[in-house]
């Protein structure tokens, strides 16, 4: 991930992000609440990350890159995005 992986979301300074309103199936909204209180951080906060590191995942697999996840106790597996 790059050394700030907000970069890929944050705004100039003096630059007013945009609001905007979505809906989401509950289960959804459960995860992203879970996500916050696990973090320490807002629902908000929990978006731009998402948006950020699937903007990073996106450009490595574009590059020919692949993602792997080491499991406890050394398994490998190799995630696939469709």
């Amino acid at each position: 991930m790059p050394a700030n992986p907000m970069a890929a979301t944050s705004h100039p300074p003096g630059e007013v992000p945009e609001k905007l309103t979505l809906r989401l199936p509950p289960d959804a909204r459960i995860a992203l609440e879970w996500m916050a209180t696990k973090r320490g951080v807002t629902l908000a906060e929990v978006i731009r990350h998402a948006i950020s590191t699937e903007k990073f995942l996106i450009e490595e697999i574009d590059k020919g890159g692949t993602v792997l996840i080491e499991e406890k106790g050394g398994r490998v597996k190799q995630l696939v995005f469709g």
